[in-house]
């Protein structure tokens, strides 16, 4: 180790003495026998010796330049050089030739170097395709041969479909419950200490305890995250300790004050409750758990069954049964069959209907169904009508949704690098987490404080928990109805209040908080999802379109109703260009708001806003596959890559390259002996 590193050192120098007066390499001859580096550039190239251990560790690389070329042992006879040393110039002036020739290449068939690029990691196992028909399954099949046996195989597969409905139903009521009671009593105490210090004086005395609160909690949060659901990493979808970490963590969470909502979770763990239940078997630590069956343990049937938990999860959470099933469609499953169609959307159907009866008896009214999932858009005054001159307006606030959303996609990617590259101790992750929470406290606060948004009229929903502030006897504060509440109740406030209950100027502020809140939080280490901020920030601009349309054109509000439509098209329009899946957030939104004559608008600026993201950047879940290095196959090969010919991939002189095929791109990113 140590004479490899004197030998680099040599050579540094030895590279460094040969330049002349105009910095160009002389031809002094330096033999090459260590692995080497060479950084490109915009067709310059730097060759960097470094120690051969240095290839071990891919934590970092020597440059952070588009390529990296590397080089094993001694390219002796593979470049134009006589002699039987190698020369900085001869290496330059063979890789500047190879560059120039992909340059070409690429720029012929259209292939581009990916935005979002980290090297694939082996870590990461997938579940088999097929059955794996060896002489242990053929035996234990042999033995199953009556058609009873067949029957009582296919009613179980239903009746394991029934259990995940209702687990992950259980979960989600369990989590509902929780939230609301705990976020209640919290932001009541904080309400009434806002007013009460509004009198004497002593803001800041709340503030900090907000502040404290969000910290303790929050930490909390990333704690169960960071050092118990990690070690579960290696037992996968059936880990014990993944299913706590979720489903405990995402509590926490909310009740710490982050925007982030439950969705992402809830399909988590609906995978993991599925998972459990299809084999059978539940893993609490190594070595221990619990066996109840053993007749679905194959790869085959448990991806059919996370897929329809991920299903039950997103149902749960929205109270769409057949969106639901569309997002498993249309993100979670690798396969799909018409009978597995069936399974999923009664596994879906039954987590709704479950979640709806459970969430009415915490409620009080367990008989009337009226709260099908844990988000709710709630019914409209009137009826979401729109104009036909409205609808480029729509278009507008897609194209904005769309750049939005790629935006959000770019400073999230640059953060997640970031975080990546400085903050990878686990106490600086919680720490990180923590920092968040008390500026998301301190933030809200200062607007609260600094914009006048006091208003008489009644906000939508429940207002014991709405601080008056600095606002005169029988207001109160607009904005303190959106932060001193849970993220969900603040989306419905902004779907619902009456048009006077937030200025402009509070909304525009609480838009461009709430926005960049957003991109931090969103890859914490923290159980969280990106639904509920991405809606709430789109229906916070939507609103403030919508209120500048009404303001314009008064004769809208007569012709379409509710204004508070914008607020929903700003929402879809956001989510689109953040996301990028049309068909299942359509069904999703339209299952929420249960009104199917506003659909089209809904399906209009989902696609443009898609269209728009995609014209820019991937989407957010693809942007996180790429970055983590996940080896996810796509669909289809990328565009014209069936043009390559064979002698590109494989030239006649010894040296070939290697291809590593991500989500969307092929990129040439190492040559090897």
């Amino acid at each position: 180790m140590e004479s490899s590193s004197e030998e680099s050192t040599e050579l540094s120098k030895k590279q460094d003495n040969t330049k002349d007066s105009n910095g160009d390499v002389g031809n002094k001859k330096t033999k090459v026998k260590q692995v080497h580096y060479v950084c490109v550039k915009d067709r310059q190239f730097t060759v960097t010796p470094v120690a051969e251990t240095y290839h071990d560790a891919h934590d970092e690389l020597p440059c952070d330049e588009t390529t990296i070329l590397q080089f094993e042992n001694e390219l002796k006879g593979q470049v134009p050089d006589t002699s039987d040393t190698l020369t900085h110039n001869s290496i330059t002036a063979l890789l500047s030739s190879k560059f120039r020739d992909i340059q070409r290449r690429l720029k012929q068939y259209g292939i581009e170097a990916p935005k979002f690029r980290k090297r694939l990691v082996s870590k990461w196992e997938s579940l088999n395709y097929d059955i794996c028909e060896n002489v242990l399954y053929i035996k234990n099949r042999d033995q199953y041969r009556s058609k009873r046996w067949v029957t009582f195989g296919w009613l179980s597969k239903w009746m394991i479909m029934l259990g995940i409905g209702l687990l992950t139903a259980l979960l989600a009521a369990a989590i509902h419950g929780i939230v609301e009671e705990i976020a209640h009593i919290k932001f009541k105490y904080l309400s009434d200490y806002f007013d009460q210090c509004a009198k004497d004086d002593c803001l800041y005395l709340p503030v900090f305890m907000w502040m404290g609160m969000n910290l303790v909690i929050t930490c909390l949060a990333s704690i169960l995250v960071t050092f118990l659901q990690q070690k579960a990493a290696g037992s996968g979808l059936l880990s014990f300790k993944c299913f706590v970490a979720k489903s405990g963590g995402v509590v926490l969470s909310i009740l710490g004050g982050l925007f982030c909502g439950k969705e992402g979770p809830m399909a988590h763990s609906g995978g993991i409750i599925a998972a459990g239940l299809g084999k059978g078997r539940i893993r609490f630590c190594k070595g221990k758990g619990i066996s109840l069956y053993d007749g679905f343990r194959n790869d085959h049937e448990i991806r059919d069954f996370v897929a329809g938990g991920a299903a039950a999860g997103v149902s749960a959470a929205f109270g769409a049964p057949v969106g639901g099933t569309l997002f498993s469609l249309e993100e979670a499953a690798s396969f799909w069959n018409q009978d597995l169609t069936w399974r999923v959307f009664f596994g879906a159907m039954v987590s709704t209907f479950a979640t709806n009866f459970l969430l009415g008896a915490f409620h009080g009214h367990a008989t009337e169904l009226s709260a099908p999932g844990l988000v709710r858009f709630n019914v409209f005054d009137n009826d979401l009508k729109f104009d036909l001159i409205e609808i480029p307006v729509f278009v507008v606030m897609a194209v904005v949704g769309g750049l939005l959303g790629a935006s959000f996609v770019v400073l999230n990617y640059k953060l997640t690098v970031f975080r990546q590259r400085f903050i990878r101790k686990k106490w600086l992750k919680v720490i990180e987490a923590g920092v968040v929470a008390m500026v998301s406290a301190l933030l809200a606060f200062i607007l609260m404080v600094g914009v006048d948004d006091c208003t008489a009229t009644k906000p939508f929903g429940n207002t014991t928990v709405t601080a008056r502030m600095h606002c005169k006897p029988g207001q109160h504060h607009g904005l303190s109805n959106l932060f001193l509440n849970t993220p969900e109740g603040c989306l419905k406030a902004l779907l619902h209040d009456p048009y006077e209950s937030h200025s402009a100027a509070s909304l525009a502020v609480f838009t461009v908080v709430l926005y960049f809140l957003s991109v931090w939080t969103y890859g914490l280490s923290v159980s969280s999802g990106v639904f509920i901020p991405s809606l709430a920030t789109g229906a916070a601009w939507g609103r403030l379109v919508g209120m500048g349309v009404v303001d314009m054109l008064p004769g809208l509000t007569h012709l379409s109703g509710d204004f508070g439509k914008y607020a929903l098209i700003g929402a879809a329009s956001q989510i689109g260009g953040n996301l990028r899946t049309t068909i299942s957030l359509t069904v999703i939104i339209v299952e929420c708001t249960g009104d199917i004559s506003f659909g089209l608008p809904i399906m209009i600026v989902l696609m443009i806003s898609k269209w728009v993201g995609d014209f820019i950047t991937t989407g957010l879940y693809d942007m996180n596959i790429e970055v983590m290095g996940i080896p996810i196959i796509p669909f289809e090969a990328p565009p014209l890559v069936d043009d390559i010919r064979a002698r590109f991939v494989f030239p006649d002189f010894q040296l070939r390259f290697v291809l590593f095929i991500f989500v969307e791109f092929v990129t040439f990113v190492q040559i090897s002996s």
